[in-house]
This record gives C-alpha cells, structure tokens and sequence, in this order.
C-alpha cells in the first residue's frame, strides 16, 4: 500500500482529510472520485492511520462493487447489504438478508474488519445494539453441552419462533 500512500500524500486533499481523522473531525464527505479512486483512497487511509473506516455508496449495487475492490487490495471487509421489505402478509419469507445482516453486525461488535461497506438504505435501517446481539448469541456445537439451561427461552430470545416446517437455516 505505500505505493499508493505515497503518490497520494502529494494531493492536499488527502493530507486534509488524514489530518480531518487526526482530529477526529468526521465524518468526512468525498466528492468527486472514480469507483477505483475512492477504492485506493480508503484503502490508503486505512493502511496509513491504522484505523476502521465505514464507507457508505449511493446503491446496492455501488457498495457491492467498493467491497469487491477493498478485498482485492486485501483488507477484511464486511459488506452490510440492505434488508428486505414486505408490505404485505406473506406465507414464507427467506431470511438469507438478516441473517447476512446479523452475520456482519456480529462481526462489527467482535471487532474483526478494516472496513464496512453499505448503502445508504442498509445504513439507515434499524438493528439491534451490539450488547444484545452478543448477549443472545448461542454457539450450539455437536456433542457439546447446550450452553443455557432452557434453551426454547434462550432462542426465543434470539428471534427464533417455534414452526411445523423449517426449510431454511
């Protein structure tokens, strides 16, 4: 990454911005920038100052591509994809986006990324705060002993409902 930290250190915006983190003066706003600039952007920024970034883009389809180019420069990243809306009663729903959703924000609170990537929709749908995602978390491992003593509560507790039929995880 210094190939890249170097040719940017000479741009003014750059030095601004890294000085705007320094003193904790975010969140920043860039303007302005090609897909692969705001890559290497916030990838040198990251590399540079040490620190976790959360990038937000303006469509599903945006952030997914910005994930794809941070994991291509090797940084962990964790990509928030938006959570699906149903207006109306439906008999099954696929719980694929919360649980990449509750995947990501577990992810978030153990700390382990250089960077969240999102929309601006994912960002802005409510979660459930990291103390209670962790506190209702259950690790269930074969031959293991369950980990709580009822743990019909304890799943309930988790989101879990008691059904006839399960065709998912």
């Amino acid at each position: 990454m210094s190939f890249w930290d170097k040719g940017l250190a000479n741009l003014a915006a750059y030095r601004g911005v890294r000085e705007d983190i320094a003193a904790r003066r975010t969140p920043i706003q860039l303007v302005g920038l090609a897909h692969i600039h705001k890559v290497l952007f916030a990838a040198s920024l990251i590399a540079k100052l040490k620190k976790r970034a959360v990038m937000l883009a303006g469509d599903e389809a945006e952030a997914n591509r910005l994930a794809e180019d941070l994991k291509a420069l090797g940084l962990r990243v964790l990509y928030l994809p938006a959570r699906e809306l149903s207006l109306r009663q439906i008999e099954a729903a696929g719980r694929e986006y919360e649980q990449m959703r509750l995947g990501v924000l577990a992810a978030m609170a153990e700390g382990g990324y250089d960077i969240v990537v999102a929309c601006a929709d994912a960002a802005m749908q409510y979660t459930i705060p990291p103390d209670t995602l962790l506190d209702r978390t259950l690790e269930i491992v074969c031959g293991a002993q369950l980990p709580v003593d009822d743990l019909p509560a304890a799943l309930s507790a988790a989101g879990y409902e008691r059904c006839a039929q399960i065709e998912g995880a």
